[in-house]
């Protein structure tokens, strides 16, 4: 592929526009502006530099972790996701080498600097906006802090104005998701601050100009329409004031269903006396914000069952005043483990005032493998404040930074789906007020002192609930013997049934009863079930291939056999394997629950991964195979004694 062409190396033809930096310093001629707010700009004179799409994704890649190292692995993952050629190494290197042809070089060295496995670019302060962004943002909390409501205004609004639409918007959603959602959540955390400082100010209309476009892009965000309201109400126009706080009550209403919180009750309750006219409200009390770092996605609203696991998860975060508190819930694809870790961290969020996060650690993600815990760190630490340079480029120290930022902190944390204890453990916070929260498939069993909750499948009873109310109205409850049917097709697995739900709902003119015929189709209900992004059969998928290749066999013969639960010497002779080494990797499916086990020595798989594996075996074993493990089965092991005396 042709580069594109680029401005020349010779630092004496660049021209570099004036522009400030947060701390008033006007950036050096010879400095690059990259700009990530929006499409990728990278500007070391007029016009702004070309790229073509692979470089300027591994840019991009690059400028999401300034100046820390970034493997070769999460830039191919960027650049190509699962479809990456065979090529995909000796093309970084050549993207690499173009980017350094064009950048100039960083000073006291080279721009993008690399070593054994990864890369890293490295940036001065005043270079990329979205830090100079963060910057602003922080001096003009400290101006209002100090009661200069002025200088506040000018930095927020400088902020702002360097946002031109999403940040890192080159980059697929799975990798720049929390520094995205955490600099998206920061931009409205500044347009509230502007507003409070344009309110101090006595700014009023000039307030209502600022948020009136903001309530109709963020609806739903009661800080906003708080502060609308004080504003009209500061302007005089108390009547259209009254008429924002029943626009927002009602649209709460339609959407959530809920009301208004205290903060809107009371400015509210502030317009009708008229408090906000003859006394305005400090910028505090208008804009008291729930915890500083709040970066967790809302639950199912849906959510049914669970009463035990929920007051087990509960109770760890209820206990750890003092002490970390880490509660591990572990169980099979599909079983509604992050959903029940939310729907604890949700309850719990007053407990922990200084922040709850989720971090996606995708151990079982079909679009990208595990997150390595030092690129994890680096958002953690980002989403508290610490960024650029601050941010170490060892490991060890990277996570020592982590624990010193959550010292003395109450914070609530989601590892969700992590795929080892490996991964976890340097995610960990030290001693203290925190609670982490991990869900995973496999059984962290590296985890010392932990709280293990693992979990099983809905009862019948729980199943029909969660079905009933992802359905939403009332061919569930007319036609019970068939939701009955469905729930049981669906091996009561949750994430089966909302997919059913999904099909059902989106199919007006079926009745219950059609989706339980589809459901009952010989070997049809694998495909049946999936919905939108949704698919049983790739959620087994990917277990299935984290699998070593004696596990991968082991567990596509297990759909050979006639039913779900088979004893260990059953297994063997399915295989052609010794016991002892037929147990330890039933042992090791076992952990990975892909099997579960009710009696020693035997073991049983989900009715949805049995059909799965015999899925499976006819696609990846040969029809002289399957044969053979069948005969090996009912004539040449122990499965005939197993047989004659069930």
């Amino acid at each position: 592929m042709p580069w594109p062409t680029c401005p020349s190396h010779d630092k004496s033809l660049y021209y570099v526009a004036p522009r400030w930096t947060a701390s008033g310093h006007e950036c050096r001629e010879d400095r690059v502006l990259f700009n990530a707010l929006g499409s990728l700009e990278v500007r070391a004179g007029a016009p702004p530099m070309e790229f073509g799409r692979k470089p300027a994704t591994l840019l991009v890649r690059l400028l999401l972790h300034a100046n820390s190292w970034v493997s070769v692995d999460q830039i191919v993952d960027a650049l190509w996701g699962e479809t990456a050629p065979p090529s995909a190494n000796g093309n970084v290197k050549t993207y690499i080498w173009q980017l350094r042809r064009c950048l100039p070089s960083a000073s006291g060295g080279p721009r993008v600097e690399g070593r054994a496995g990864g890369y890293r670019i490295r940036i001065a302060p005043g270079e990329l906006d979205a830090l100079v962004f963060e910057d602003l943002a922080r001096d003009g909390r400290r101006a209002m802090d100090e009661g200069d409501p002025e200088i506040a205004a000018q930095q927020f609004g400088a902020a702002l104005r360097l946002w031109r639409g999403s940040p890192y918007p080159e980059l697929p959603a799975v990798i720049a998701g929390i520094a995205t959602a955490r600099l998206e959540e920061l931009r409205w955390e500044v347009c509230e601050r502007l507003a409070d400082a344009q309110v101090a100010r006595g700014r009023y209309v000039d307030t209502v100009a600022l948020l009136r476009p903001l309530t109709v892009e963020n609806q739903l965000r009661e800080g906003l329409w708080a502060r609308l309201i004080h504003a009209l109400s500061g302007a005089g126009r108390r009547s259209e004031a009254l008429t924002a706080y029943q626009r927002i009550r009602q649209v709460l209403q339609d959407e959530l269903g809920v009301g208004p919180g205290p903060e809107l009750r009371e400015v509210q309750r502030r317009v009708l006396t008229g408090e906000l006219v003859t006394r305005p409200v400090a910028p505090a009390q208008i804009g008291q914000r729930a915890p500083r770092h709040s970066y967790l996605p809302r639950g199912v609203p849906d959510f049914v069952g669970r009463t035990r696991e929920l007051e087990a998860l509960l109770s760890v975060g209820q206990r750890c005043d003092r002490a970390l508190g880490v509660a591990v819930v572990d169980g099979m694809p599909g079983v509604g483990k992050t959903a029940l870790a939310l729907r604890a961290a949700h309850q719990l969020l007053n407990r922990y005032p200084d922040g709850q996060l989720l971090c996606d650690l995708h151990g079982h993600s079909a679009r990208s493998g595990p997150v390595e815990p030092f690129a994890a760190l680096a958002g953690l630490l980002r989403a508290f404040g610490v960024t650029g340079s601050a941010v170490p480029t060892d490991a060890e120290e990277r996570a020592a930074l982590w624990r010193a930022t959550l010292a003395d902190r109450r914070v609530l944390l989601v590892l969700d789906d992590a795929a080892s204890a490996a991964q976890v453990r340097p995610l960990l916070p030290g001693d203290g007020g925190c609670l982490v929260l991990v869900t995973s498939r496999g059984r962290l069993a590296g985890l010392d002192g932990v709280h293990t909750l693992t979990l099983d499948v809905f009862s019948h009873s729980a199943a029909l609930a969660l079905f009933a109310a992802a359905v939403g109205d009332q061919r569930v409850s007319g036609e019970p013997a068939a939701s009955a049917e469905v729930v049981r097709l669906c091996g009561h697995l949750p994430v089966a049934i909302r997919i059913a739900a999904t099909r059902l709902r989106q199919r007006r003119a079926w009745s219950v009863a059609t989706l339980a015929d589809r459901l009952r189709e010989e070997c049809g209900r694998l495909t049946e079930l999936q919905a939108d992004d949704r698919s049983l059969s790739a959620m087994f998928a990917v277990s299935y291939q984290q699998l070593d290749a004696a596990g991968r066999r082991m567990f596509r013969l297990l759909g050979l056999a006639p039913c779900q639960e088979i004893d260990v010497a059953a297994a063997a002779a399915l295989a052609g394997l010794s016991i002892e080494e037929a147990e330890s990797i039933m042992e090791h499916l076992l952990d990975r629950h892909l099997v579960t086990q009710r009696r020693q020595g035997w073991y049983r798989l989900h009715d949805l991964l049995h059909e799965h594996a015999r899925q499976t075996a006819f696609s990846e074993e040969t029809a002289a195979q399957r044969q053979a493990a069948v005969v090996r089965l009912t004539r040449g092991g122990p499965i005939g004694a197993v047989a004659r005396t069930a």
